[in-house]
C-alpha cells in the first residue's frame, strides 16, 4: 500500500494568492498533509495587517490536523537575520527543500509534491534528488 504524498508549500506566493482569493481550502481538496515550512510561515505572517497574513495564520489554526508548520534550521536562521536586519530572500524556497530532505531521510519511501509560484524552487530540484 503507498503512502499519502505530502504537499509542500514552498514559499509565500501561493498562500497569498490563495488567502487573498479566499480560497485556502483549496490546499486540503487533495486530502494529503500539508506541510509549511517555518521560513514560509514567519515570511508570510511577520507583518501584521499585511493583505493575506491574518487569513493564513486563521486557517493554519482552524486545520491543525492536517496542516503543520516543520521546523527547519534555515528558520532559525531567518529569525537571525530578521532580528540583525538582514536579507531573508529566498529562505523560504530553502527552508522547503530542507524540509524536503528531512522528510525523506526520515522515510525514504515518502512522496511529496511541491507548491510554488515562481521558478526559484526549481533551481534546487538536482539537490533534492541526491539527498535521496
Amino acid at each position: 500500500m503507498s503512502k499519502p504524498y505530502s504537499l509542500i508549500v514552498t514559499d509565500t506566493s501561493p498562500l497569498f494568492t490563495l488567502a487573498l482569493a479566499g480560497s485556502l481550502d483549496v490546499l486540503l481538496r487533495p486530502g494529503m498533509p500539508v506541510r509549511i515550512p517555518d521560513a514560509v510561515y514567519i515570511e508570510a505572517t511577520r507583518v501584521h495587517g499585511a493583505p493575506g497574513a491574518e487569513q493564513i495564520v486563521e486557517w493554519i489554526n482552524a486545520h491543525l490536523d492536517t496542516v503543520q508548520i516543520v521546523p527547519t534550521d534555515t528558520g532559525i536562521d531567518q529569525q537571525r537575520r530578521l532580528e540583525e536586519g538582514r536579507n531573508i530572500r529566498g529562505l523560504g524556497e530553502q527552508a522547503a527543500v530542507e524540509a524536503l530532505n528531512r522528510l525523506l531521510r526520515a522515510d525514504p519511501a515518502a512522496e511529496a509534491l511541491l507548491l510554488f509560484e515562481d521558478s526559484d524552487i526549481e533551481r534546487y530540484r538536482e539537490t533534492s534528488r541526491h539527498c535521496r
